[in-house]
């Protein structure tokens, strides 16, 4: 009585004790994984901070300033980051899939390998267990014929038996599943195995039948492949990786963002001032073709030709014409000389139609009536109207007048602000007409113009073939002065570009992004 007592004692204090180191095993496991996940979540929001605040600096600054491996601490995180300009995201991209499908592929590989082989450790268990069951058998005969009690077991029984930790319920649901299919097959009847292979044969020939699909598939997805990697070939992108450290986990993410188009001077703008057919000046107009900032100050040697007109020119009054050529200035002059006007030209190509085509059509990646659908858009401040007197002061972005009726006459205008003012009807023939207020900087397109009295700072476009009034562009106080620099800013907020990609102005839209 005394042996057993103490016996289970001994037996309780054991299985307490092993219960008890589990059960701080797991404590200690669980405290572990709570700060492994804490560090983790932690660098991998320090990873994308540091990746905001470089995108920001870049869109603030618009410097692009290309670093490797420098280091610096975020909140108390180590972090390590580069910044590279690099010409596509597609071949780095598509290296990386390629990569994974290799790895894939190998997987599957050593996946077939190991069936393979586990298949022969089947067969080689159900010939052990065989053997086993019956020196088992034999085992209990002896047993039963020692005839020990309970007592004499339990001094039999090794810490093994007591260790919960290792035991696994998958282990025992894997070693029941081989028992039941070797006591399968080992009761299956010869027609029972006819049946199966027919079932066996039936499955790999779907199997073999569903792999030539996929193979299909996968040469589908290639030629996919091909048409996604020439959409995202979109030019220069700059690439940032950041890697984060915090305690002992490190997360790491690489993002790709697209530069946008900056701000460009069409080809078709060859002159302060484009007419198709004749034109006429006079009073104190004054047109400039040299260059010009955006505080009206010229710049030498960079600018161009002051009028180009496919019909005749008339110089009249104290009107005045000057310009830039092979990089000689010449100041504005009411005799100036025949080099910087050219008059009685044929547009190679068709001189443009329409506001879209001014600034290079599809090829630029203004379709039909783009610009108008950008100002109904309203896209930084743009605005589009039937009637002149819903215009908001002062214009900027894209200003799209479309009068309503043919021949229409945008009367008394008042231009004043910047970007691309557009006056255009389908007819052609939309007038803007006394334009006495305001000061325009950047790219004027028109039907037809008459009497310019005030400042155009950048380009203006007359497009009109067959005008209803004579295009006079001014008989009073007047000027039209060439300037790159408003060009390129007004063009540039159509295509996202310009001259910085500062915030509330551009956003740098993120192509790729990798963790």
């Amino acid at each position: 009585m005394g042996k057993s007592v103490l016996i289970m004692v001994i037996g309780t204090i054991m299985v307490f004790s092993i219960v008890q180191m589990n059960t701080i095993g797991r404590l200690n496991g669980s405290m572990e994984n709570s700060v492994n996940y804490y560090s983790d979540v932690y660098a991998r929001n320090v990873c994308n901070s540091a990746i905001s605040m470089l995108i920001t600096d870049i869109a603030t600054s618009g410097n692009i300033t290309e670093v490797k491996n420098s280091k610096t601490t975020i909140f108390g995180a180590t972090v390590t980051y580069s910044v590279t300009i690099v010409d596509s995201v597609t071949s780095e991209a598509k290296d990386k899939d390629d990569d994974d499908e290799k790895d894939d592929d190998d997987k599957d590989k050593d996946k077939h390998k190991d069936k393979d082989k586990d298949k022969d450790k089947d067969k080689d268990k159900d010939k052990d267990k065989h053997k086993d069951k019956d020196k088992d058998d034999d085992d209990d005969d002896d047993k039963k014929d020692k005839g020990k009690g309970k007592s004499a077991l339990l001094q039999n029984v090794s810490r093994e038996h007591f260790n919960l930790a290792s035991l696994s319920i998958t282990s025992a649901f894997s070693n029941a599943v081989e028992l039941m299919s070797s006591f399968t097959e080992s009761s299956s009847t010869p027609d029972d195995d006819k049946k199966k292979k027919e079932e066996d044969d039936k499955k790999k020939k779907e199997e073999e039948e569903k792999k030539k699909d996929d193979d299909d598939d996968e040469d589908d997805d290639d030629v996919d492949k091909d048409d996604d990697d020439s959409a995202q070939s979109i030019g220069k992108m700059v690439k940032i990786s950041v890697e984060a450290e915090y305690g002992d986990i490190t997360r790491s993410s690489t993002v790709y963002i697209s530069i946008p188009q900056e701000g460009y001077v069409p080809e078709t703008v060859q002159a302060a001032v484009m007419v198709n057919g004749e034109v006429e000046t006079s009073g104190n107009l004054m047109i400039d073709g040299r260059d010009h900032d955006k505080n009206e100050k010229s710049i030498s040697s960079a600018g161009t030709v002051g009028l180009w007109a496919s019909g005749t020119f008339s110089q009249k009054g104290n009107s005045k014409i000057g310009g830039t050529v092979d990089k000689l200035d010449y100041y504005p002059s009411t005799s100036p000389s025949s080099k910087i006007y050219q008059t009685s030209k044929s547009y190679k190509g068709g001189f443009p139609a329409t506001p879209e085509e001014v600034l290079g059509g599809s090829a630029k990646g203004f379709g039909i009536d783009a610009l108008k659908k950008y100002a109904k858009a309203g896209a930084n401040g743009s605005q589009y109207v039937t009637d002149s007197k819903n215009l908001k002061y002062p214009l900027k972005g894209v200003t799209y007048v479309e009068p309503s009726e043919k021949g229409e006459t945008w009367q008394s205008a008042n231009i004043s602000g910047s970007g691309i003012l557009v006056v255009h009807a389908s007819s052609g023939n939309s007038l803007l007409k006394n334009v006495n207020l305001g000061t325009f900087k950047g790219l004027v397109i028109v039907d037809e113009i008459v009497h310019l009295h005030t400042t155009i700072l950048g380009a203006l476009y007359v497009i009109s073939p067959s005008p209803l009034t004579k295009q006079m562009l001014g008989n009073g106080n007047g000027s039209v002065l060439y300037s790159k620099e408003t060009i390129k800013d007004a063009v540039g907020i159509v295509t996202g570009g310009g001259s910085k990609f500062g915030p509330g102005k551009r956003r740098l839209p993120i192509v790729a992004w990798y963790e």
